[in-house]
């Protein structure tokens, strides 16, 4: 226990040291130079119930790195830490996880700082976070190899990334992350070969079960063409602006699943870039206020080096409200992508469910009374048809490919006709 008031005139409060299964319990350490408490070579340290404020000071909420660095809590070169029930205030960096950490895991800790909240170095190996909140400019800087985030609560206060992580592998599941600035809300690339490491193992990223809300001009950013695999699953995303939200997902194999997606923006919903994609059993609603001239719900880009043709399955999804686009694709050929859609649902207004390049296969989805067969498919702005079997539009009232034209000559050049059997595209 104790209080130790250091007035920014001594650097550190506590320097733990070569200790085996050191606790501090009950310390409120105030305006340390550098250091509140500092746990280097220990292992199985217990730190608990402690506060620490105002460590350092940055410049202003917007400085970034600079003015005078300071850590609340700093760990290096331990194993099996424990923090729990830590409050930070104020200060540069509150709770960090410095290079050879190994193991450290915080519980019920909460950060209110006008700097960062919880944050690591690059060679960090693997950081766990259990039910803790941070609201902050940065309420959470993760470079570890590994990371866990169970619970919790992040808040962003200024337009940087308010929850970033560059890792091997981490997983999300149960939090809520908010942030009504502008700005990118999430970022989490893959991290790259480290000198330390000969090799790069394979980078996996999931985010389950949590919930996002975020206003105008901010966008989630997920993955890159590092991310081995990305899965986004049981997620909720308000997207609150009128302009600027999007979810950009990038990875080699991306699965987005169950989620639901709710939003007021102009802005495509999801920005889908990925050689193997998989979008499954989603809901997607656009408010009927959004222009239905300005916006779409799935973009689809190139992966960069991608192997032609990449491919996306789209199964078992809703989409409601005013779109232009449901599905618009900005790869150079039609053979560059190859799309199967199976059992979607399709009850929004406005323009067409899928234009520009692609190879096309649809079976037993559902067009609500708006969509006539031509603005279904597009297939006179991009698309190339390889089947449509059972597809049911209920402007028509019935199966469309049942309901096909079976001679060219009763259809104009463009449209498609059932010749026999085969879905054809008159020219």
């Amino acid at each position: 226990g104790g209080t130790f008031d250091l007035d920014g005139n001594a650097e550190s409060g506590l320097f733990l040291t070569g200790f085996n299964q050191p606790v501090v319990r009950n310390v409120k350490i105030i305006g340390s130079a550098l250091f509140g408490i500092y746990v280097r070579d220990c292992c199985e340290d217990d730190i608990s119930h402690c506060t620490f404020q105002k460590a350092g000071d940055p410049t202003s909420p917007d400085a970034g790195y600079s003015g005078q660095f300071g850590y609340g809590l700093i760990h290096a070169y331990s194993c099996y830490s424990r923090v729990s029930n830590c409050i930070g205030y104020e200060g540069w960096h509150t709770f960090e996880a410095a290079d050879g950490q190994r193991d450290i895991t915080y519980t019920d800790c909460m950060v209110l700082s006008d700097g960062h909240g919880f944050s690591t170095h690059e060679n960090c190996v693997s950081v766990s976070y259990i039910n803790c909140r941070s609201q902050a400019r940065l309420p959470m800087v993760i470079r570890a190899r590994y990371l866990t985030i169970q619970g919790g609560e992040y808040v962003s206060t200024n337009s940087d990334a308010s929850f970033s992580f560059s890792g091997w592998a981490g997983s999300i599941t149960g939090a809520k992350i908010k942030s009504e600035v502008t700005g990118t809300m999430i970022r989490a690339n893959a991290m790259g070969i480290l000198g330390t490491e000969p090799v790069t193992p394979p980078v996996r990223f999931t985010m389950a079960n949590c919930i996002l809300e975020f206003g105008t001009s901010c966008t989630v950013a997920l993955g890159n063409e590092s991310c081995d695999e990305l899965v986004i699953s049981n997620n909720t995303f308000f997207m609150n602006g009128i302009s600027g939200n999007y979810n950009l997902l990038i990875a080699q194999k991306l699965v987005v699943t169950n989620n639901t997606f709710i939003t007021k923006s102009n802005s495509a919903t999801v920005q889908f870039v990925a050689q193997d994609g998989y979008f499954l059993r989603n809901i997607i609603n656009k408010a009927d206020t959004v222009s239905a001239t300005a916006s779409d719900l799935i973009t689809i880009f190139p992966l960069s080096g991608f192997v032609s043709p990449m491919k996306l399955k789209i199964q078992d999804n809703v989409y409601t409200g005013n779109v232009r686009y449901v599905f618009k694709s900005n790869v150079v050929l039609p053979e560059d992508i190859e799309i199967t859609c199976i059992r979607d649902s399709w009850h929004t207004t406005g323009g067409r469910i899928f234009i520009g390049p692609m190879t096309l296969s649809s079976y037993y989805n559902i067009a609500g009374d708006f969509y006539s067969t031509n603005l279904i498919y597009g297939q006179t702005f991009g698309p190339v048809l390889d089947k449509v079997i059972g597809d049911l539009i209920l402007s028509k009232g019935t199966e469309y490919y049942d309901s096909m034209p079976t001679s060219s000559g009763s259809v104009g050049v463009g449209d498609i006709w059932n010749n026999a059997g085969v879905v054809s595209i008159k020219v």
